[in-house]
């Protein structure tokens, strides 16, 4: 246990990316790439690897609206890079969503394509009919979140929760190297990179809807993670320290910093560790820029209750939740 809490201290500087991307570049090597989505004066949206160079018929922009660069190092240092920036706060809150998740999916998405081999491809072998009800699930609940998202649009709640729904989109159309390519929400939540987001959830899902036992993957014992929460001598410091572990399937890592120009949002940017592919952090280990720390522990509840289709992926929820939290002002 000390050797993983020593572990995340040695770890922390690489969550808070003190350095840009192609100075760690320079230091550990690895391979870079970029990925930039821009719109026309007419709303279409093209994207490119250098101006130019493209593999989406790029033709010239008016203004760019996303980009997204990786530095994946990790046969040099266990861990990859990635940093995603929104151009303006002018651009509109869904846009913001899905063009972030389309550079994110289109610059990572070999990364994307190893995790999914290793985690989903073969999710549903032997468990067809448990696949079944687990999508029917899915999909009653996508359709409960969208009918909130119109009912309140004027929410802020609801708006974040647009802008990950459309994060999502992003990321498989910029896997699949397909702008607007307007999935149906039956296919949607059956998409391998669907399933990557519910990591959060697919333990008390499995039991919900009868995944056979010897394919069910919860955490036996030890959980997913653990955490040290320290106050120095004298009280002038407050130290904190994070370590996940899971199975070598799950290898592939990726420190994320997500730079969104979303309105009335204190934590609009933020640094997490993450996998391919994952909106979430799933560890979970994050700092905001509204001066916040936040992580959790594993508390496994593996009870059959009712499942209700009225509420919001877990991971989901606390990505929204982080981006508009306050930090507490305890002189107040």
């Amino acid at each position: 246990m000390f050797r993983q809490l020593l572990l995340s201290l040695l770890l922390l500087p690489l969550v808070v990316l003190p350095v840009t991307l192609n100075e760690h570049y320079h230091e550990h090597g690895g391979h870079q790439r970029e990925y930039v989505m821009c719109q026309t004066s007419d709303g279409e949206l093209y994207f490119y690897k250098n101006k130019g160079d493209s593999d989406s018929g790029y033709t010239t922009c008016d203004v760019d609206i996303a980009k997204a660069q990786l530095v994946n190092s990790i046969n040099e240092t266990g861990w990859g890079l990635l940093d995603v920036e929104i151009a303006s706060d002018k651009i509109s809150e869904w846009l913001q969503g899905y063009a972030a998740g389309f550079v994110e999916g289109r610059t990572s998405r070999d990364l994307i394509a190893l995790h999914i081999h290793n985690t989903a491809e073969e999710y549903c072998v032997g468990a067809e009919e448990y696949c079944t009800r687990l999508a029917i699930f899915l999909l009653k609940n996508i359709q409960y979140m969208r009918e909130q998202i119109e009912m309140n649009r004027k929410d802020i709640y609801w708006k974040h929760v647009n802008v990950s729904i459309n994060q999502f989109v992003g990321i498989i159309d910029g896997y699949d190297g397909k702008v607007n390519q307007r999935l149906s929400d039956n296919n949607l939540v059956v998409h391998p990179i669907y399933l990557i987001q519910l990591a959060g959830d697919i333990e008390d899902l499995e039991i919900k809807f009868d995944k056979p036992n010897h394919l069910r993957r919860t955490w036996i014992g030890s959980g997913h993670c653990t955490a040290l929460v320290k106050i120095s001598e004298n009280n002038t410091n407050l130290l904190f320290s994070h370590s996940t572990w899971t199975s070598y399937s799950s290898m592939l890592r990726l420190q994320k910093r997500y730079r969104f120009k979303l309105h009335h949002t204190p934590g609009r940017t933020y640094t997490f560790s993450s996998y391919p592919g994952s909106i979430p952090s799933v560890d979970d280990f994050f700092l905001t820029s509204s001066k916040l720390a936040i992580f959790e522990t594993t508390i496994s509840n593996y009870r059959r209750t009712k499942a209700s289709t009225r509420t919001h992926p877990c991971p989901r929820a606390a990505t929204v939740s982080n981006q508009l939290q306050r930090p507490i002002n305890f002189s107040s």
